[in-house]
């Protein structure tokens, strides 16, 4: 696969509705996941 396809490829996957909803929990749920390990250590946010 040329670098051109490979970018074409990225662009239409990122254009997709469905993965801007994955990627959005995905970052929903790395958030969550510090909060639980910041409250666990005892810090405050």
């Amino acid at each position: 696969m040329s670098a051109r396809e490979s970018s074409n490829w990225l662009v239409q996957l990122f254009s997709g509705r469905w993965t801007i909803a994955v990627l959005a929990l995905l970052d929903d749920g790395g958030r969550r996941y510090q909060e639980l390990d910041d409250a666990l250590d005892g810090e405050r946010g």
